[in-house]
């Protein structure tokens, strides 16, 4: 019984570390894509003002 427990535990701990990475993996793309998002803005607004 102690066991199964246990082993249940560790499978949560497991999805749980795996949810964590891949919310930071996510996170880390938004930042990316929000910096050329803002690259791309400036780079028209200095066109603009040619």
């Amino acid at each position: 019984m102690v066991k199964v427990i246990l082993s249940v535990l560790g499978v949560f701990a497991v999805l749980d570390s795996i949810a964590l990475y891949c919310c930071i993996l996510i996170g880390a793309q938004d930042d990316r894509m929000m910096e050329q998002a803002q690259r791309m803005r400036e780079e028209k607004k200095h066109e603009s003002d040619k």
